[in-house]
């Protein structure tokens, strides 16, 4: 799995969850989640849930809150995966 793979995967899953009508290709990395995408925290909560499942990984709770942007997830999912993964 490559990284574009993975900013694929999160942005398709934000733009789904999202409470705005927005396509997938319209996210960016620097979106606001809250302002944005208008994703409150039991969004966000699910949001990571999901991806959790989707890429086998855990997040703590305390850290999902601290998720401002679009790249604070994808990044928060690429430090949890395997290096071998991420390069593909």
């Amino acid at each position: 799995m490559i990284k574009h793979d993975i900013q694929s995967r999160v942005i398709k899953a934000l733009a789904e969850a999202s409470d705005v009508d927005i396509a997938p290709e319209s996210v960016k990395p620097d979106m606001s989640l809250r302002d944005d995408l208008q994703l409150d925290s039991l969004g966000a909560l699910t949001l990571i849930m999901d991806m959790e499942d989707e890429f086998g990984i855990s997040v703590a709770e305390e850290e999902i809150v601290k998720f401002l942007t679009v790249s604070d997830i994808i990044a928060a999912i690429e430090s949890r995966l395997p290096q071998e993964i991420k390069v593909g």
